[in-house]
Formats: structure tokens, sequence, C-alpha cells
């Protein structure tokens, strides 16, 4: 199993995002880390003429909270 911490800061918010008005995890920057986390996992198991492409995703975000 692959796990990866984010540090979110304020330019990851919705508002900061231009995804919303509220200063909370931004749905944009979710899926950015996400995508980064994926990436990782594979990391080293790829050649160097090979990477990922995301091409689908179904997320459910709740119970957003924002910490500075």
């Amino acid at each position: 199993m692959f796990k990866k911490d984010f540090h979110v800061k304020v330019e990851h918010s919705a508002r900061e995002m231009g995804s919303g008005d509220l200063d909370v995890l931004s749905t944009p920057s979710l899926i950015a880390f996400m995508e980064f986390t994926a990436k990782e996992t594979v990391h080293g198991r790829l050649t160097d003429h090979e990477t990922t492409v995301g091409i689908e995703k179904n997320i459910k975000h709740k119970n957003v909270k924002m910490r500075y």
C-alpha cells in the first residue's frame, strides 16, 4: 500500500482556485493530489517510455474542512 500525506495550503482552497467561494479544500486540488499519488504508486515500475494517464474519476468530496 502506498500512502502520501499532503499539507493543504491556502492556495489549495476553492476560493483561491476559483472553483468555489469557500475556504475549503477544492475538488480540483483533491483530484491533483489523487493523480500525483497514483503516479507515485507506479513510479519505478514503468520504463522511461511509459507514463500514467487518468481517464476517469468518481469521487464524493464530503466533510470538507480547512485548517491553515
